[in-house]
């Protein structure tokens, strides 16, 4: 920085960030450390993002790491560059703009070490047309930012180390830098700090929801199969005969099980206030409650039985086993369960079902036992 810059700077109170880390011997140290494994071209762009907000990535203000993504065009994962400001790195380019002031509220926990752990965090902005501090806020939940991991031990999605030992100020950092973010977006709305992106970034698959069939389905109960060959889309509709029907919910031909929700003589015996025994109602839950029941399974994360139930439908159609698709959901998401698939891969797991065995159904074979939670 010039002299005379750096004389204004000092003068308006701003912090001069030192530019060392420029130096030939200092850009191998942050190669082999803050920005391991990029190419020379991502190296330089890396450089060059620090060098126009002026980070320190010496300070650990920045930082750049190869993430696998997903390319819908190819099918394929890719690696590529991702730059992540630290909530340091946050705080010194707000506070380098004169107009950021840290507020003197402490952060608003909200069901602190329970499932719906959210924490607010305040931050205030000069507001120049009216000459005042405005103050401002941010919610971050922890549902949504917490990072898991496989224990292969147990099979089990579990938070990585950090945001299991400090799962309420890891959300806390997350809240700060929405806030923080929302008040300068210029300066900051492309970036993220580490704490706020997942180890799946990139991979823009949601499945999405469509209320309106899910209630239409609730309300058909049955799919009736049409004898005449679907036009336009070859003969899906003479798999089965016209007599046959296959419930939603039980998954059962011509007919519901004894617990089945959509079972009439069972919506008689709700409605008039009959109840089953107690061995015969503790003895089997109903596949939608089992399902919901499973150990680990979290509805707001993983897969719902609807989805299950569509996951179900593709490997009859496909004659695929349950070890088969065991195997491939562990080789290549390494989920051992269907009900531990999450909500964000779903869509992601039928493409590569697809991709695997679309194009080659099995002619022999048996179909998949009529379980989804074989």
């Amino acid at each position: 920085m010039p002299d005379t810059a750096m004389m204004v700077a000092k003068s308006q109170g701003m912090t001069v960030v030192n530019q060392d880390w420029e130096r030939p011997e200092n850009l191998e140290l942050i190669k082999q450390t803050v920005a391991p494994g990029l190419t020379d071209p991502e190296f330089l762009m890396f450089c060059h993002v620090a060098r126009v907000r002026r980070l320190d990535p010496l300070q650990k203000q920045i930082y750049a790491m190869k993430r696998r993504t997903w390319n819908a065009e190819t099918g394929q994962y890719e690696e590529r560059m991702v730059l992540q400001v630290g909530i340091d790195g946050f705080r010194s380019i707000a506070n380098r703009t004169g107009l950021y002031m840290p507020s003197d509220k402490l952060p608003l926990v909200e069901d602190p070490g329970g499932p719906n752990l959210r924490v607010t965090v305040w931050v205030k902005k000069w507001h120049e047309l009216s000459a005042q501090w405005m103050e401002f806020g941010a919610t971050a939940y922890y549902r949504e930012f917490v990072q898991t991991k496989k224990n292969k031990a147990t099979g089990k999605i579990e938070p990585v180390s950090m945001w299991e030992k400090m799962a309420l100020g890891q959300t806390e950092k997350c809240a700060e830098a929405k806030a923080i973010r929302r008040g300068w977006p210029e300066e900051l709305g492309q970036f993220y700090i580490p704490e706020e992106v997942s180890s799946s970034i990139g991979v823009d698959v949601m499945l999405p929801e469509n209320p309106k069939l899910d209630k239409t389905r609730r309300d058909l109960g049955t799919l009736k199969v049409s004898s005449e060959p679907n036009r336009g889309h070859g003969h899906e509709g003479t798999q089965r005969s016209a007599e046959q029907t296959l419930c939603v919910e039980c998954r059962t031909l011509n007919g519901h099980t004894p617990d089945c929700s959509l079972n009439p003589k069972a919506r008689v015996e709700r409605k008039e206030g009959t109840q089953r025994s107690p061995e015969r109602a503790g003895a089997k839950k109903s596949k939608r409650e089992a399902w919901e029941g499973q150990p680990g399974h979290d509805p707001k994360i993983h897969i719902s039985f609807d989805d299950a139930v569509t996951l179900f439908d593709i490997q009859r159609k496909l004659k695929l086993t349950d070890d088969q698709v065991k195997a491939m959901l562990d080789k290549e998401f390494e989920i051992q369960h269907r009900y531990l698939i999450r909500q964000d891969e779903f869509q992601l797991v039928l493409d590569t079902i697809q991709k695997q065995f679309g194009e080659k159904p099995k002619e022999n074979g048996d179909a998949p036992p009529d379980d989804v939670l074989a």
